[in-house]
């Protein structure tokens, strides 16, 4: 056969088709000046095709669809041009698909990621306290600058590698995926924030992608999903480690301690470890007190211990005195009448009543080299069992007073 006839067959089997609806993403739309035909491509991730809506049917499908949006076209033939070997789809209706229809979808599609489990919180990667690196995946623009300056102004030393991508459109879940391959095959990047700024139902499509969202899920790396600022989240947020409404919240999960954070924490802690430094030397101070405290005490109660003995011994000797004085006068008023016996009887008396006098005039034994022990209550040490090692004891003598512990006990036969 030749060309034209081979071409001949391939516009009939064309035409035996029929017509039908076909939905994609209008990727380019034009309307000829002269003729008024509009001609626009229909695309998804896989395949493009040409279409025309000839210049009497343009008005039905007013408005015109804009480059990128999202619709459902009903083509009541395909149309084969044998000269250039080409095809188109002859158009005849044309409307945007609906936010019902992809919301029914998303809704479709999260229910089949709940069935498997990816879902599950339980399920889901924690996320470092300290990342190394943060990998982000954005489209050239704002999105990706607000997130990079979101982690350096949370924690400025953050090491960022970043991975543009494609975030709208029939190239947009690919583009997404092979970011993710790429980054968690970096070295050192702990944790991926996906980000994409505010848009329609439509143009967050690719993010409700079912392929997307279990690659978010197989991803080696938690991945936190940043889309969009919408009330309705897309599937990918329900299968990431977290999500975050807005760039700062991203930092915020990807770098959990910032900066301000760590710098207040280790504040606290050069505060606490000054009071541990400082607690032995205000103990160490406050022994000092206490010990200056009882050793006050203890003086004062051997101070009061000496004052009563002398009070009584001066009392003591005075009534001796009163007693030599009243006898001494008796003798007076009868030697005349005594004989040399009951003079003998009563010098000898006098020299008792000398001798007591003589004792009880050097009451202060400490002059005569003893030693009074008091413990820290000011009471009288009487026996070497009333000691321990490491016992403090006081030592009283004729000239001043000592403070004196107690290193070795030895006790001798019990009385």
């Amino acid at each position: 056969m030749s060309v034209a006839q081979v071409a001949g067959r391939i516009d009939g089997a064309l035409r035996r088709l029929g017509d039908g609806w076909i939905e994609g993403e209008v990727t380019s739309i034009s309307v000829h000046r002269s003729s008024g035909h509009a001609y626009l491509t229909l695309a998804d991730e896989s395949a493009s095709l040409d279409a025309c809506v000839w210049r009497g049917r343009v008005q039905r499908c007013q408005p015109l669809p804009a480059q990128g949006d999202l619709v459902q076209a009903h083509y009541e033939r395909v149309d084969f041009y044998a000269p250039r070997g080409a095809t188109k789809l002859i158009l005849d209706h044309v409307r945007p698909t609906g936010d019902g229809e992809l919301l029914r979808r998303r809704a479709e599609t999260l229910r089949r990621l709940q069935a498997d489990g990816l879902c599950d919180p339980d399920r889901r990667k924690p996320l470092p306290a300290f990342p190394r690196r943060v990998g982000v995946i954005a489209a050239l623009g704002d999105a990706n600058i607000d997130v990079i300056q979101a982690l350096h102004r949370r924690f400025p030393p953050q090491d960022v590698v970043f991975c543009a991508a494609s975030v709208q459109g029939v190239h947009a879940v690919g583009s997404v995926i092979d970011a993710l391959g790429r980054l968690q095959s970096t070295e050192g990047v702990d944790v991926i924030v996906i980000a994409r700024g505010g848009g329609s139902t439509a143009d967050l499509l690719a993010f409700d992608d079912e392929r997307l969202c279990r690659a978010i899920f197989a991803c080696a790396v938690p991945v936190i999903t940043s889309i969009g600022h919408t009330k309705d989240r897309p599937n990918c947020d329900h299968v990431a480690a977290a999500f975050a409404p807005v760039p700062a919240k991203a930092a915020e999960l990807a770098v959990r301690h910032s900066a301000a954070d760590l710098l207040e924490e280790l504040e606290r802690h050069r505060v606490a470890l000054g009071r541990v430094l400082d607690r032995p030397r205000l103990m160490v101070e406050r022994m000092g007190e206490l010990l200056q405290a009882s050793r006050s005490r203890v003086t004062r109660k051997r101070l009061d211990l000496i004052a009563a003995l002398d009070r009584r011994s001066a009392e003591a000797m005075r009534e001796l005195r009163r007693r030599m004085a009243t006898q001494r006068q008796a003798v007076d008023r009868d030697t005349s009448r005594l004989g040399p016996a009951a003079e003998r009887v009563l010098a000898r008396h006098i020299e008792r009543m000398a001798a007591l006098g003589a004792v009880i005039d050097a009451k202060d034994f400490r002059r005569r080299g003893w030693v009074m022990a008091s413990d820290g209550d000011g009471h009288a040490v009487k026996r070497v069992a009333d000691l321990h090692p490491a016992d403090t004891v006081g030592l009283s003598f004729a000239d001043g007073e000592a403070t004196a512990t107690i290193t070795d006990i030895k006790q001798g036969e019990q009385p």
